[in-house]
C-alpha cells in the first residue's frame, strides 16, 4: 500500500507528515541521535546502510535471475511496472522523504523500541513494515523483500542506537532503488 501512495509526490508528502506526527506523538523521535557515535559517523553509517541494502538487492536480483530464470524476470518486470506506474523524479524524492521521516520513526522509532527483546522488536517492526508494503498477491516474493529490508533497518538501529542512521539509509535507498528500477524496466521495454 505504501508503494502505491508513493506514486504521487503530493500524497507522499501528506502521508509523510501524518506518519511523522503520529510517530512524534508516540515518542518515535525521542532518541534520534546515538550517544555512542559522532554525528559524522551516524551520517556515514546511514549512507553505508543504504549502499549495503542496494548491494544486497543487486546480489539477490542477480542470484534469482540465474537460479529462477525467466519466471523471476517476468515477475520482476511486472513488479517494476506496478511500482513505477508513471512515477517521476519528484515522486522518487517525495517517496524517499516518506520512507525517511514517516516510516522509520514509526516502524523503528516506535514499534521496534517498544520491545525489550531487540530480536522480537526487529521481527515485529519488519513484519508490520512489510505488511504496509503489500501490493498484490502475485508480488508475494517482493513482500518478502520488504520484510528482509525491514530486518536490515532494524539491525542497523539496534547496532548503532541511532534513528538517524536508518532515516538516512532508508531515504537514500528508496530514491536510488526507484532510479534503478526505472532504468531496468525502461531498458527492458525499450530494448
Amino acid at each position: 500500500m505504501i508503494f502505491l501512495i508513493k506514486h504521487r509526490w503530493w500524497a507522499s508528502l501528506v502521508v509523510a507528515a501524518v506518519l511523522a506526527l503520529l510517530a512524534w506523538a508516540l515518542g518515535g523521535y525521542d532518541q534520534v541521535l546515538s550517544d555512542r557515535l559522532t554525528l559524522g559517523a551516524q551520517i556515514a553509517l546511514g549512507v553505508g546502510g543504504a549502499l549495503l541494502a542496494l548491494l544486497i538487492n543487486l546480489l539477490l536480483h542477480e542470484t534469482f535471475k540465474r537460479t529462477i530464470g525467466p519466471g523471476y524476470i517476468a515477475a520482476f518486470e511486472a513488479y517494476g511496472r506496478d511500482i513505477l506506474d508513471d512515477m517521476s523524479w519528484p515522486d522518487y524524492a517525495a517517496g524517499g522523504l516518506l520512507a525517511a521521516v514517516g516510516e522509520e520513526p514509526l516502524f523503528r522509532g516506535v514499534v521496534l523500541r517498544a520491545f525489550e527483546a531487540p530480536a522480537l522488536g526487529i521481527f515485529i517492526a519488519a513484519l508490520l513494515f512489510a505488511l504496509c508494503h503489500w501490493i498484490r498477491r502475485r508480488h508475494f516474493g517482493f513482500w518478502l523483500w520488504a520484510m528482509w529490508e525491514g530486518v536490515l533497518l532494524g539491525i542497523l538501529l539496534v547496532a548503532t542506537g541511532s534513528l538517524l542512521v536508518v532515516i538516512i539509509a532508508h531515504g537514500l535507498h528508496d530514491v536510488a532503488a526507484y532510479i534503478a528500477f526505472d532504468r531496468i524496466v525502461s531498458r527492458k521495454s525499450n530494448g
